[in-house]
């Protein structure tokens, strides 16, 4: 699956390299800005035992048109992701007597090339894009249970692959204008390939839905 996975990532740099570069009819238009915003992130696994957190992301794009109707974008950030585990506490005879949760954070430097459909020539211009995703793991804050008598770390953050890779899905609109501020508004979907702990019996994979505002130059 790595492998698999860093030939796609490879192919998607590489045609965002090749298709920056190469003679089109209409002017090309090169902007750079910075985006960020909220996400709602979790991990694809059991879903009784595991929540949402809140996250953030913090970007620095470049955005390239490539004819009338395509552009690309390369994400170069950082994004805060997590997710919440439960676990049953009782006493000695088996007794329940609470649910304690645990809510763990893991931080990404994220790179993302994205291919952009730009949908009509308006001066506000919607636009629905794909592109892989390769995160590389920089932090991680484990959870805590906090039991009655006892807080217990959550230790199964200091198990999680340091890379992983993924897809990204982008629907948003961007005020287009060859001089002066760009601004634009995505709603974004990161899920990932790979499983960052490949050796537990549940699947530990990022998903994330994101809210991003960008400003561009």
């Amino acid at each position: 699956m790595l492998n698999r996975c860093t030939v796609i990532l490879l192919f998607g740099i590489g045609c965002f390299l090749f298709l920056s570069d190469i003679a089109v009819q209409a002017q090309p238009v090169t902007r750079f800005g910075i985006k960020g915003g909220i996400q709602s992130a979790g991990m694809s696994s059991d879903p009784s035992l595991d929540g949402r957190v809140r996250g953030y992301s913090v970007y620095a794009y470049a955005d390239r048109r490539i004819g009338k109707n395509f552009s690309f974008n390369l994400d170069i950030g950082v994004t805060q992701r997590g997710f919440k585990s439960s676990q049953d506490e009782r006493d000695f005879t088996g007794q329940f007597i609470q649910e304690v949760t645990a809510t763990s954070e893991l931080t990404y430097v994220s790179i993302s090339p994205i291919l952009n459909l730009d949908i009509g020539q308006f001066l506000y211009r919607p636009y629905i894009g794909i592109g892989p995703r390769v995160d590389f793991l920089a932090d991680r804050t484990p959870g805590e249970f906090e039991f009655t008598e006892v807080t217990v770390p959550d230790e199964t953050v200091d198990h999680f692959d340091k890379t992983v890779f993924g897809v990204s899905f982008v629907a948003g609109i961007k005020r287009v204008s060859v001089e002066g501020i760009g601004l634009r508004l995505e709603a974004k979907y990161e899920t990932d390939f790979t499983d960052s702990l490949g050796r537990a019996e549940r699947e530990f994979r990022n998903n994330a839905y994101m809210l991003v505002l960008g400003i561009g130059f």
